[in-house]
């Protein structure tokens, strides 16, 4: 339906209710006086756009149908009224006198045609508001028995032994010429507490109760030189110990090992290298996890680890390495030499004894002068097997094996047989001078040499 014929029917509709009811035609709208317009702004207002100007619409409106009889006169139908409909008309009501102005208020003004604003006003400049102050951070709580702790000195018999048990951090014992133990530790937050008990002079138990609440402690002991030594629960803890005569113990923990000028070591840690330098006694060192150096030793040498390398120079005795997965090193042992490693090669360099070495995968070599009653068996699966021996060696037996590999020999082997077997399998058996020692080199996948070394070779140990 159209918008005209809308307005058409709401006409006649009107029309004929008015007419219906005897209603006289409706007084000429009401006309509200002119209002003086205010002072239009300098800014002219542009013109309305063509499609909102008004025009006139004339719209027919077709006579109403005969009302009922409502009383004994007829009723005149209204004539048709042509009418005007200025679309979008609005009717201006008077404008109300203007209330009394408030002390301090301000005035309103609208221009024609916009909406009410506030007279322009001069920007005021904006303020920031003020940084809150940042909080200072909490100072470091500080113990109330913070510095308090001196040195605990107690006495020590000859022949007695001092226990020191640390969960964490770093113990460090020294040797000096006292009758005396001094002990003292400290952290990051100071000096911390050691408790000693005494018994009977014979035995001083020191604790670094600081390191059981979980600090890094470093604690300092200084022993009599005749001191026996033994660490105690030392979980996490780095171990150094230097000039003491006694016997020294190092517990399972985890930490490196550091002892210089001591007496007899022994050593037993999980984690960690350990090296031992100018020991006067036996050594016997074991860890799983961790290389294990020793330097000079007065008597045998015990070394054993799962993961790791070892090296042995100067032992005063038998000397027994054994690595699961690591090279294995020995110079200048003065007893036997025994040594095997799961997967590494194996080096020894002058033995004042016999010789066992043994490897599932690496090299195996000898060097240095031989003893006539020594017997030197080197084997290997896969690696070589050398052997070398000064020029001015008296005699040796050697058995020489190897299944695929090549045989040579730098010095003249009356054979006792034939090579046995060409190209895989070989073996031979000859003697060489007196024949004294007695030499077996195995490599299953490998070459097998005798070699001669210069006359440095004879030399190396001394």
């Amino acid at each position: 339906m159209s918008k005209t014929r809308f307005i058409q029917l709401i006409l006649l509709a009107a029309t004929c209710a008015s007419a219906a009811l005897g209603f006289q035609a409706p007084a000429p709208p009401y006309q509200a006086p002119a209002v003086p317009k205010p002072a239009r702004s300098k800014q002219a207002i542009p013109p309305a756009p063509a499609r909102l100007r008004s025009r006139a619409i004339s719209i027919a409106v077709p006579p109403c149908p005969p009302a009922p009889d409502m009383t004994s006169a007829p009723v005149q139908p209204a004539p048709v009224q042509s009418l005007r409909v200025a679309p979008r008309a609005v009717v201006v009501a008077p404008t109300p006198p203007a209330p009394a102005a408030l002390p301090g208020a301000k005035s309103i003004w609208a221009a024609p045609d916009q909406e009410f604003a506030t007279p322009p006003q001069t920007p005021k400049p904006t303020q920031r508001p003020a940084p809150r102050p940042v909080p200072a951070p909490p100072a470091p709580a500080r113990r109330e028995d913070s510095g308090q702790y001196e040195p605990v000195v107690v006495p020590l018999a000859k022949g007695g032994t001092v226990f020191i048990r640390a969960r964490s951090g770093e113990i460090r014992v020294t040797g000096w010429d006292s009758d005396k133990v001094e002990a003292s530790a400290s952290s990051d937050e100071g000096r911390e507490k050691v408790e000693a008990t005494v018994a009977n002079e014979r035995t001083v138990t020191l604790t670094s109760t600081g390191a059981f609440r979980r600090r890094d402690v470093t604690i300092r002991v200084k022993v009599p030189r005749y001191a026996e030594v033994e660490t105690l629960d030392s979980g996490q803890a780095e171990i150094r110990v230097s000039d003491v005569d006694g016997g020294v113990v190092i517990r399972t923990g985890n930490g490196d090992v550091i002892a210089e000028r001591v007496g007899a070591v022994k050593v037993q840690r999980t984690n960690g290298d350990v090296t031992l330098r100018a020991v006067k006694g036996e050594v016997v060192a074991k860890t799983l996890h961790g290389d294990l150096l020793v330097e000079g030793a007065g008597g045998s040498v015990d070394l054993s680890t799962a993961n790791g390398d070892l090296v042995v120079r100067n032992g005063g005795g038998n000397v027994r390495a054994n690595s699961a997965t690591g090279d294995v090193e020995i110079k200048c042992a003065k007893g036997r030499v025994d040594a095997a490693s799961a997967s590494g090669s194996i080096t020894i360099i002058g033995a004042g004894g016999s010789v066992e070495a043994s490897t599932a995968s690496g090299d195996v070599s000898f060097a240095g002068p031989i003893r006539s009653d020594g017997v030197y068996r080197l084997k290997t699966v896969a690696g070589d097997v050398q052997f070398t021996l000064p020029s001015d060696t008296p005699g040796f037996t050697a058995t020489l094996i190897t299944y695929n590999g090549g045989i040579e020999t730098a010095f003249p082997i009356k054979a006792n047989s034939s090579v046995v077997g060409s190209g895989v399998n070989k073996s031979i058996t000859g003697v060489y001078g007196n024949g004294g020692a007695q030499l077996t080199l195995d490599s299953f996948s490998g070459e097998v040499r005798i070699l001669k070394g210069t006359a440095e070779v004879s030399h190396l140990c001394k």
